[in-house]
């Protein structure tokens, strides 16, 4: 399995609703972001483990996580996507970035030429 786009862990963003991921891209829910003591944020797996971190995503339960990744908590970087057209010989890129494929190829019109993922180098 290859690493996926993980972005540090936010808890503002995580309060706010924003997707968080354990390291090894697997979703996690977050049950609340108060629990007495010091790590104050608990988590449930997609298998149903009870997990709990501090502030910063960091876990201080025992359970690894699949592939041997650290267990820390992680947003997955957002995906880009564009169309392209094609119009006489010209081929350019419309002016709008989709966030799923999905989505770019359902709003695509007249000259289309496909649809492509916007990568950071």
């Amino acid at each position: 399995m290859n690493k996926p786009n993980l972005i540090p862990f936010d808890l503002e963003k995580a309060k706010a609703g924003e997707p968080v991921y354990l390291s090894d891209g697997s979703p996690v829910r977050l049950l609340c972001f108060d629990r007495p003591g010091g790590f104050p944020i608990v988590a449930m797996s997609v298998s149903g483990i009870i997990l709990i971190f501090d502030t910063r995503g960091i876990s201080c339960s025992g359970y690894s996580g699949k592939n041997g990744y650290s267990n820390k908590l992680h947003h997955k970087e957002p995906e880009m996507w564009v169309n392209l057209y094609k119009e006489n010989d010209n081929i350019y890129p419309e002016h709008k970035i989709y966030s799923s494929k999905a989505s770019a190829q359902l709003n695509s019109y007249y000259g289309y030429r496909g649809t492509y993922k916007l990568v950071k180098e």
